[in-house]
């Protein structure tokens, strides 16, 4: 973990092969991934006092800022913003008429600085 972090879908693949009981050799030779690592990101896990189970709910950047604490991408208030708004975005675009861009643009007037137009598409396809 010294180096490179992980890719959050590796971390939510270990953190449900540990929570099935798998051993740290079973979930290393699975995934992959460095023996220490596993080990760091259990211990991170069980020091939290969030259950797995809402862990690997969590969007990918909320995940990387619970095991990542230096990470800004969960503190950006452009990311807090257009979370708060999501599900209302999501569900202004199965109406008619209604395209990612003119949601780009409403949340663009809402919150400036602004995400610019693919991080926000990015997050409403997530």
């Amino acid at each position: 973990m010294v180096g490179k972090s992980k890719a959050m879908s590796h971390i939510k693949q270990l953190l449900r092969l540990h929570k099935q009981g798998d051993s740290i050799k079973s979930i290393v030779r699975s995934l992959g991934i460095s023996k220490n690592t596993v080990k760091a990101y259990i211990s991170k896990q069980a020091a939290g006092e969030i259950p797995v189970s809402e862990l690997l709910e969590m969007e990918d950047p909320l995940l990387m800022g619970k095991f990542h604490v230096g990470s800004p991408a969960y503190k950006d208030p452009r990311f807090e913003y257009l979370s708060n708004n999501l599900t209302y975005y999501a569900k202004e675009l199965e109406s008619v008429g209604i395209t990612r861009l003119l949601l780009y643009e409403v949340s663009e007037a809402g919150c400036k600085p602004a995400y610019s137009y693919p991080p926000v598409c990015s997050h409403l396809r997530q």
